[in-house]
């Protein structure tokens, strides 16, 4: 896993359990694009959908019992990282390999894990 996106650690055992396994699965999906595993393309961008739900709907949830101002922003990037994943099931879903290939999964995923882990400042707040 990229050491800039497990740099931050969560004092809520059960966001961080999230964010690993977030990690693992958004991993999991670069690499079968990568490797042009196509077959596996709709079961892990399904995965990585419904983790990334779980663990944002977990830290949503933080942000707003903690009243932390950056959660309008942070609830933003959830929602445009679930767009992106949810476009790439509809397309693996109809499998449509050329659309998946053009949204650039295997770049876009790890860039928005790279800036957004950085925005992940006001969970640490225990």
């Amino acid at each position: 896993m990229n050491q800039e996106w497990t740099a931050v650690a969560c004092p809520d055992v059960r966001i961080d359990s999230l964010r690993r396994e977030l990690l693992r699965d958004a991993e999991q999906l670069v690499a079968a694009v990568d490797a042009h595993r196509y077959r596996e393309l709709l079961s892990l961008a399904g995965k990585l959908l419904a983790t990334a739900r779980e663990q944002f709907q977990a830290e949503e949830r933080r942000l707003r019992e903690a009243r932390a101002p950056s959660l309008v922003r942070h609830a933003g990037e959830h929602e445009r990282f679930l767009t992106d994943v949810g476009s790439i099931v509809a397309l693996a879903a109809q499998g449509d390999t050329d659309g998946v290939e053009a949204l650039r999964p295997e770049r876009f995923i790890p860039d928005w894990l790279s800036a957004h882990a950085r925005t992940d400042r006001d969970l640490t707040a225990g």
